[in-house]
């Protein structure tokens, strides 16, 4: 969907994307859905803005799913990232 390489959709490929996969949503309706994916209202939807509003808020269980399997992986206990 990036086709210029940035990293990021802008509203072009974003609408190029949903018509591409063939998303039925009327043309008048399609900037209101980019600005429903561009969380931060920089002009783009990155990656992390697209996940968030796919998949949605972590709920309570998968976040302490995450914590528990950062904790294994932190071996040095410091809380930073164990890579």
């Amino acid at each position: 969907m990036d086709d210029n390489g940035s990293g990021t959709l802008d509203p072009y490929e974003f609408n190029k994307a949903i018509q591409d996969f063939g998303v039925e949503i009327e043309t008048k309706d399609l900037a209101t859905l980019f600005k429903c994916f561009d969380i931060d209202g920089n002009g783009e939807i990155d990656f992390n803005e697209f996940i968030r509003v796919i998949v949605g808020p972590m709920n309570n269980f998968r976040t302490q799913l995450c914590v528990k399997a950062f904790k294994i992986l932190d071996r040095s206990g410091d809380g930073v990232d164990p890579r």
